[in-house]
């Protein structure tokens, strides 16, 4: 029989709440949410003027909302790290499309849709990123700038997760981030009485995986989407045990 599982959900708030949702309609009776987010997004400086731009560039769906809060409105053409991205932009009324979920992919796309003689690039993102678009971009002609809209704010796991640590209720623990499995990293590093051999990470990518060798056990999306870490998190809920 398949006992219901609790995991602990770290995204910053909307996020938290918007997957935590969705795993209840899809698992009414399999998955208990706890919602501690490790990070807080808050608004952060001021957006250039867009004209001499042919594109913007999106690396999450915060960046999207930080532009739009910052008075962003374009024609220009908008490229996307994933579908969720591209959604939220295109809800926005944007002219987005979307790469495959990663930050090669968007790099991927950009280089085999746009012309480097054509405009430079802007790519709108928080004050901690990876994949190291602007870089790999200018590596390969584009003329490219950041864009740092938001900040992401560290914030304590609040006493429901300490308690459930404490007491080893906790089974999983989803990530979308590096910066948020190193924050768990020294939560965890702060609290060696806190049992984990049971607790599974379930991780976007392997180079978050990495941030975390304290617990018991690892899953890895089959790619880093939120499509496939949903379907890992449904998978690992409905699994006997």
């Amino acid at each position: 029989m398949t006992r219901i599982k609790t995991i602990l959900l770290t995204r910053p708030k909307a996020q938290s709440l918007e997957l935590a949702d969705s795993l209840k309609a899809t698992l009414p009776d399999a998955v208990k949410c706890l919602i501690s987010p490790l990070l807080e997004i808050q608004p952060a400086g001021a957006l250039p003027g867009l004209s001499s731009f042919q594109a913007l560039l999106f690396t999450s769906v915060n960046g999207v909302e930080a532009f739009i809060q910052a008075g962003g409105k374009t024609d220009l053409a908008c490229f996307c790290v994933g579908g969720r991205t591209e959604f939220a932009a295109r809800a926005q009324g944007l002219n987005a499309q979307f790469a495959a979920g990663n930050a090669q992919s968007l790099i991927s796309l950009v280089c085999n849709t746009l012309d480097p003689n054509h405009g430079p690039l802007l790519h709108i993102r928080g004050e901690h990123t990876t994949g190291d678009v602007v870089a790999k971009l200018t590596a390969r002609g584009f003329s490219t700038r950041d864009a740092v809209l938001y900040r992401q704010n560290p914030l304590p796991l609040n006493s429901q997760a300490c308690t459930a640590f404490l007491s080893g209720k906790i089974d999983a623990l989803p990530l979308f981030s590096p910066r948020t499995a190193r924050l768990l990293a020294v939560k965890l590093h702060e609290n060696p009485t806190w049992p984990r051999a049971h607790i599974t990470a379930l991780c976007l990518s392997e180079n978050i995986a990495r941030e975390l060798p304290e617990l018991g056990a690892v899953k890895i999306a089959k790619t880093p989407s939120r499509d496939e870490m949903h379907r890992l998190i449904v998978q690992f809920c409905t699994k006997s045990g």
